[in-house]
């Protein structure tokens, strides 16, 4: 994402000089992709951030805590992607040690109209504002598709525009259909009733203890102490707010996880599964398979071009794609 205080080679503060936190992989007329990496003694988690550069599409990579102006602070983490209107103010909070990690992409204004018109036929009457939410989950497909996206252009040979364009305009279709299934979860604060907001913040607590303890064995009692409620109020609220269980929800994270370690290929799969408090390397391929259509092994195999040719050949072929790629 793209901060106003990010953008540039470096910024400062104090006369201590820090590095731009935005870096751009890949720019053209249709779109711009980029990574963020704030460390966690950077300026810009203790100042207001604000979007330049189009409205930006975010997938967290570290679990951090977003607050946008005018909506409840949120936990994102890999189960999530964010949504930032241009010029949206926003704070974040941090979560892990490792800072805010994460990849942005911006479209042409015309091009994500044509995204949620099918869904809001409004959009049309406020391009300064198409995002009325802030966040929604990530399914595992597009999640997948965006990681294969971002190997490709961090080998820092895309060889083909085309293929990064349409493979990221199938990406937008993906996301914005699941903002509009599982519905905007977020609201502004004035609207949100005092049982409303305990819950939210129940709910957000149970979040950070699973994305801060992913490889530990964690009992629903821990949890829910950690969230301040009883287990049944909490697998209760949980699932309300998240649309998935506690289960479903640590296990898509734990998986999530695995999945830029997979490709790394720096830690053999046995190992990484009991990492990530999988009971065995069967249960972990099983999970991997059954989340992304693909064994951890067979992924480690292919080359980002041909795991993106492969995923090309799903039948939900973008209609945005076929008219902007």
């Amino acid at each position: 994402m793209r901060g106003a205080s990010a953008r540039g080679p470096r910024c400062s503060r104090d006369d201590v000089s820090y590095p731009s936190p935005s870096r751009i992989l890949f720019d053209s007329p249709l779109l711009t992709v980029g990574r963020f990496h704030c460390e966690p003694d950077h300026p810009l988690w203790q100042e207001e951030n604000h979007i330049t550069g189009g409205h930006n599409i975010v997938f967290p990579r570290t679990p951090v805590r977003i607050h946008h102006a005018g909506f409840d602070p949120v936990l994102t983490c890999a189960n999530h992607v964010i949504f930032y209107n241009q010029g949206q103010v926003y704070r974040r909070s941090l979560v892990s040690p490792a800072g805010d990690h994460c990849d942005w992409f911006v479209v042409r204004p015309e091009v994500l109209a044509a995204s949620m018109r099918e869904y809001e036929p409004a959009v049309d009457e406020r391009p300064e504002r198409p995002f009325r939410f802030t966040h929604a989950p990530s399914d595992a497909r597009c999640h997948l598709l965006q990681r294969a996206l971002m190997r490709l252009l961090e080998n820092g040979d895309p060889r083909d525009a085309l293929q990064i364009e349409e493979g990221f305009l199938n990406v937008l279709q993906r996301v914005i259909a699941g903002a509009f299934r599982f519905g905007a979860r977020s609201r502004p604060i004035p609207r949100r009733s005092r049982t409303a907001r305990a819950h939210r913040e129940c709910v957000e607590a149970a979040k950070s203890l699973l994305a801060l303890h992913l490889g530990e064995p964690l009992s629903l009692e821990r949890i829910a102490a950690a969230a301040g409620t009883s287990v049944f109020h909490l697998c209760r609220v949980f699932r309300g707010q998240t649309g998935q269980t506690i289960h479903r929800y640590l296990t898509r994270l734990r998986l999530r996880s695995a999945l830029d370690r997979v490709l790394d290929g720096n830690l053999g799969l046995m190992d990484l599964a009991l990492d990530l408090g999988f009971a065995s390397h069967s249960h972990f391929t099983g999970a991997f398979r059954e989340e992304f259509g693909i064994s951890p092994s067979r992924l480690r195999r292919t080359a980002p071009a041909a795991l993106l040719l492969e995923l090309s050949k799903n039948p939900e072929v973008s209609t945005v794609a076929r008219r902007y790629a």
